[in-house]
């Protein structure tokens, strides 16, 4: 029988409102859990709250060790130190008749794993079993299905920001503040220093705090069953059906987290320099004419003439020798004291100026552009405004005009629209790169330690996000971290993969002479077409796109552009087309794909002047032009776009110079090769209404009637959201939202395959990992392979469970992946193989590191 030293025991009596305290000495090991699992909760199942505490985050140790572990039942509280009780306690804990509540649970996992790596199995059984809950990610799911955001709430009409860290939860569900035992000189940061104390010596405000959080866990998940009911008696959906899902696949991104990725120094110094020389006014010309980017500016004397005058100076009025008549009137004289200088101003933005200019653009062009405003602005304000628009109370407008947020809500689609704001996006973007990619990477180089993202799996769009280690705006990283989703190219050259050193079984680097990695990168192929595909499938019973083009192996951008060069490239209609189908201009395009000779096309020799492009075209170049042209028309109209939205997108995202009049011309092109193109459209609008949001019918300003409606959907695999607007709402049921399931659950399979698999390519051997997942992005997996000569099979063993994932959200349509191989990640590396036709790098092996 195992004992352990001091356990601290909470009982807390349910007829009287206090809590009743003792320490228990010598209890035994099974002796606590017999106890727990005679309280029983669930039918079969013991409910248990459970938290950690840990040494401090820091670069070394992403996950730290723990200290001691916190568990609850219905009545009973215990501490159990790690040193005491460890294996026992977390074996225990993830016992098939066990389930566990945390807060922020994934953060918990991966440090029990990082400490105890033979637990990995049993505690990704558990995630996938649904025996780990955690109330942070059912807080954001219970918030996208009341509100349509994770992260909001609807307040006066508005929606407001919210934090669902577990003070705000129990604020929130329970009106109990406990904020103050949170703050930075509480024993949250202190634990370290109890490592090796017996339970009975430590301070009684370490034990409280230890001990209260799981209790505040397990209340706010009973909390949020309520709330969860509450939902499916009114829209008679349970919102949470993907909850173990969820959990399972941010406890998988972990491991990601925890490795990062080697920066080489060398390419950094290499980039930083001219990255930050080109971040000048130049590249902005739009924003400074308007007024909006201030320039940098130097020190230089007062306009007025002002002097720093010396101390004694007969000129200094606070000085004793100062002389009046001297230093005033006409006949005033000039001292020797040097000019009073302005300080010298940084370039930047001129925040009230882009308000105003955002602000006339919302008022003058309201069907375009809708205003965002500050956390500041007074949500009845806010409100009254959603409500009324331009015709709310004048003193409103003129309070919200001076709250107007510019921020990245408002600019994912604003930019489309104006050049001022698309130039603004564009210094946005760049003024990330300069504040936080670069001094992140030099972080990194600095202290000779991998970049890392946090990730998060529930967002409004479905998809995973990543995001930087910061516990708080203002306040430094925990360790070197960025976004590693939305890295520009430059700086990803930066990532390479390392030589010389083995990962253990939690994906920590150990040195190992000799051993060698390469990055394999494994994108999908068709992603967001295939789960259009599927869901018009599920939901209409049939797809021309799936029938004729994905399941036959075809490509649906060849397709649809070989479709738009006929009707927009006048000399090819009637040289080469004419009464053609559909698929016999693809089969043309096939041909062209290849063909490196001039293309004797007169219409489009002028496209691609036009283009500025100086050599004359090929024909590979035609049929590359028309196959990107079919990109935003194939995937922006599935997606709920109008024509205006579609021609920025265009611009911005494929560099495609499109007319509102070409946009319009090709949504009738791409309505008329699909039967389901129509349909998913107009399902979008009758199937999806928000219910608890239809406010019926308004007539505007111009006598037009409206239907007044938000929109509500649910993804194949149950994920719901409401209250989004119809685009939100199309991409969501279609495209973005599912593909994002299949993506998450594809690389899933990978992650857990590498560390606790049974292939035996994939799966850990006597030198530790032979695969470490690094990143996820979007639609694409990327991974460190090992160099043996096994690293092309490996390759494609990763791209099969990456598919196997993706079938999960498209079982009726064909899903592809492609691996390719690179030392240092790059979006444009290619497949390349070797005579033999094994996987081989696309670049060569220029790495500096050894």
């Amino acid at each position: 029988m195992v004992y352990m030293g001091m356990v601290l025991c909470y009982l807390y009596l349910k007829h009287w409102n206090f809590y009743w305290e003792c320490l228990v000495c010598c209890v035994s090991f099974e002796a606590f859990w017999t106890y727990l699992k005679g309280k029983q909760t669930m039918p079969n199942f013991t409910l248990i709250g459970a938290d950690t505490e840990t040494y401090l985050i820091c670069p070394e140790a992403p996950f730290p060790k723990p200290v001691c572990v916190q568990l609850c039942g219905e009545d009973y509280a215990a501490t159990i130190l790690v040193h005491e009780g460890m294996r026992e306690t977390f074996k225990a804990l993830f016992a098939p008749d066990i389930i566990s509540v945390w807060h922020s649970a994934c953060y918990d996992l991966q440090v029990i794993c990082q400490h105890l790596p033979e637990l990995i199995p049993a505690v990704l059984k558990a995630t996938k079993e649904g025996r780990v809950k955690c109330t942070k990610i059912r807080e954001q799911m219970l918030n996208l299905a009341d509100y349509g955001h994770p992260g909001m709430i609807e307040c006066n009409g508005a929606m407001k920001h919210i934090s669902n860290s577990l003070a705000d939860c129990v604020m929130r569900y329970l009106n109990v503040d406990i904020f103050a035992g949170k703050d930075e000189d509480s024993w949250r940061t202190h634990y370290r220093e109890l490592e090796n104390v017996p339970l009975a010596d430590w301070p009684q405000d370490a034990i409280n705090y230890a001990k209260d959080d799981p209790i505040w866990s397990l209340k706010v998940y009973k909390k949020q069953e309520e709330r969860r009911q509450r939902l499916k008696d009114t829209l008679n959906i349970d919102v949470l059906v993907q909850e173990d899902y969820r959990v399972n696949k941010e406890f998988l991104l972990t491991f990601m987290s925890n490795t990062g990725t080697d920066v080489e120094v060398n390419r950094f110094y290499e980039i930083e320099q001219p990255i930050l020389d080109e971040f000048n006014e130049k590249n902005f010309p739009l924003l400074l004419e308007n007024g909006i980017y201030r320039k940098a500016v130097p020190e230089q004397p007062h306009v007025n003439g002002a002097q720093e005058h010396d101390e004694d100076c007969f000129a200094n009025k606070k000085s004793e020798s100062y002389d009046k008549t001297r230093a005033t009137g006409k006949n005033k004289e000039r001292c020797g004291c040097p000019p009073k200088m302005s300080k010298a101003g940084k370039q930047g933005i001129h925040k009230k100026v882009l308000q105003a200019f955002v602000w006339d653009l919302c008022e003058t062009e309201p069907e375009v552009f809708t205003p965002g405003f500050t956390d500041k602005a007074d949500l009845a304000m806010v409100g009254h405004f959603n409500k009324h628009g331009w015709d709310s109370d004048p003193d409103i407008l003129e309070t919200l005009s001076l709250k107007v947020s510019v921020n990245a809500n408002f600019l994912s689609e604003a930019h489309l629209y104006n050049t001022v704001l698309g130039e603004y996006h564009y210094y946005q973007e760049y003024s990330k790169l300069v504040s936080s990619y670069l001094p992140s990477l030099k972080d990194a180089v600095e202290t000779d330690k991998p970049i890392r993202s946090q990730y998060s799996v529930v967002k409004s769009t479905g998809r995973a996000s990543a995001k930087d280690a910061s516990p708080s705006k203002g306040k430094p990283k925990f360790y070197p971290s960025w976004n590693d989703q939305q890295a520009d190219p430059r700086v990803r050259t930066c990532n390479i993969a390392p030589k010389n050193v083995s990962f253990d079984l939690a994906g920590n680097r150990v040195l190992c002479d000799g051993m060698d990695w390469v990055m394999c990168s494994i994108d999908y192929t068709a992603m967001e077409l295939g789960t259009w595909s599927q869901r018009c499938l599920d939901v209409l019973g049939y797809s021309d796109c799936a029938e004729l083009i994905l399941n036959k192996g075809r490509d649906a951008h060849q397709y649809l552009g070989g479709a738009l060069a006929a009707q927009f490239d006048f000399d090819f209609s009637r040289v080469y087309v004419g009464g053609w189908d559909f698929m016999e201009i693809y089969d043309l395009m096939t041909r062209l794909k290849t063909l490196d000779a001039p293309c004797d096309l007169h219409t489009f020799k002028r496209t691609w002047k036009d283009l500025d492009h100086k050599k004359p075209p090929t024909w590979i170049n035609f049929y590359d032009h028309y196959r990107t042209f079919a990109k935003p028309i194939g995937l922006g109209y599935p997606g709920g776009l109008g024509a205006k939205t579609l021609v920025g997108l265009a611009a911005t995202t494929y560099h495609i110079k499109m007319t509102v009049k070409e946009a319009m011309a090709g949504k009738e092109i791409w309505m008329g090769m699909y039967r389901e193109a129509k349909g998913a459209l107009d399902y979008v609008n009758n199937a999806l209404i928000d219910p608890r949001r239809d406010f019926g019918w308004t007539v505007d300003k111009d006598g037009k009637k409206k239907h007044d409606v938000r929109y509500a959907y649910s993804t194949a695999h149950g994920l719901y959201r409401s209250n989004c607007t119809y685009t939100a709402a199309a991409n969501g049921m279609f495209l973005q939202a599912p593909g994002a399931e299949g993506a998450l659950a594809g690389v899933g399979k990978a992650i857990e395959e590498c560390y606790a698999g049974t292939n035996e390519l994939l799966k850990p051997d006597a030198n530790g990992l032979q695969v470490v997942p690094l990143k996820f992005i979007h639609d694409e997996g990327i991974y460190l392979v090992r160099r043996d000569g096994k690293e092309s099979k490996r390759a494609f063993a990763l791209a099969d469970l990456q598919v196997q994932g993706m079938k999960w959200a498209t079982p009726d349509v064909a899903a592809g992946a492609d691996p390719c191989f690179m030392f240092r990640w790059d979006k444009k590396a290619k497949q390349k193989f070797d005579a033999d036709g094994k996987l081989i790098p696309w670049d060569i092996d220029d790495r500096e590191i050894g």
